[in-house]
């Protein structure tokens, strides 16, 4: 197992930005490649945004399946708020990414994303 310090990938103890998930992103999708499994340390993180977990973990669905993501990627560190924060956008990607899904095919399109 591999830990990832959000911090230091980051260079920030604020989570809020979108390019800084595209920055954890490349890290955790290297690791999945891999095949390692990532413990995302959020220690040290004062704020946390979903726009900057949808870029981070929730575009891994474009590229990994559930399973792999669920299996591999383990949270640490959030408080009960954080937490319910990072279990709703993996569980929006999922059903945005869900490709030959009848609900996943309705979400891109209205996302105009298909």
């Amino acid at each position: 197992m591999v830990e990832i310090f959000v911090k230091d990938i980051i260079a920030s103890e604020t989570a809020v930005a979108p390019i800084k998930g595209d920055i954890l992103n490349k890290v955790i999708a290297e690791k999945l490649y891999s095949n390692e499994t990532i413990e995302v340390n959020f220690e040290g993180i004062e704020d946390l945004t979903t726009a900057f977990l949808n870029k981070a973990i929730g575009n891994l669905y474009n590229s990994f399946s559930k399973d792999k993501i669920e299996k591999n990627i383990i949270a640490k560190n959030l408080d009960e708020v954080d937490m319910f924060l990072w279990d709703k956008v993996k569980e929006r990607a999922n059903v945005k990414f869900s490709k030959g899904t009848e609900t996943g095919d309705d979400v891109r399109r209205l996302l105009g994303d298909d």
